[in-house]
């Protein structure tokens, strides 16, 4: 072999070399593609505006996405749409679909609490303002209701 040729394949092997490490350290910089849900809501129209749900829709890995679909029924019931079900789910590589059943959303008009004992409800942490013309919230009014239970319970003669 000639001293050119030498040289030649050596200059070669260098660049390929170099090249390699070049694309490595610009792969590690490029961030990756972020994983996308995809939502189809089966039960509304083109009117409706989906971003005032603000839902979550990119994820940094799969098992986040699905994370998040699994207690996405329970977030919506906290926004009053007390009937919103997944319908169902497909997982792709980059992209989760899911079609997602809302229904209607569902506010308090008013909680009449006037057969309810006074110092019950306000033991119990309840504020009418909390309810009136607010998303219906059923875990919420559960929690106010096992406080006065708790009160009642805890205030029968025959406990102590």
């Amino acid at each position: 072999m000639t001293a050119i040729k030498i040289i030649y394949k050596l200059f070669f092997t260098a660049s390929i070399i170099a090249g390699c490490l070049l694309f490595k350290t610009n792969a590690q910089l490029i961030p990756a593609s972020p994983y996308q849900l995809r939502i189809v809501y089966v039960d509304k129209d083109s009117t409706f505006d989906p971003l005032s749900l603000k839902l979550q829709t990119s994820f940094n890995s799969v098992a986040i996405c699905t994370d998040y679909i699994s207690t996405l029924s329970s977030q919506l019931n906290l926004k009053g749409y007390i009937a919103a079900s997944i319908d169902s789910v497909a997982l792709d590589s980059n992209f989760a679909t899911i079609n997602l059943y809302l229904g209607k959303r569902q506010s308090w008009i008013q909680l009449n609490v006037d057969s309810i004992d006074k110092k019950a409800l306000y033991e119990s942490g309840f504020l009418s303002k909390n309810f009136i013309s607010k998303p219906a919230n059923f875990v919420q009014l559960q929690h106010i209701q096992q406080r006065i239970l708790n009160l009642y319970t805890i205030n029968i003669p025959y406990n102590r």
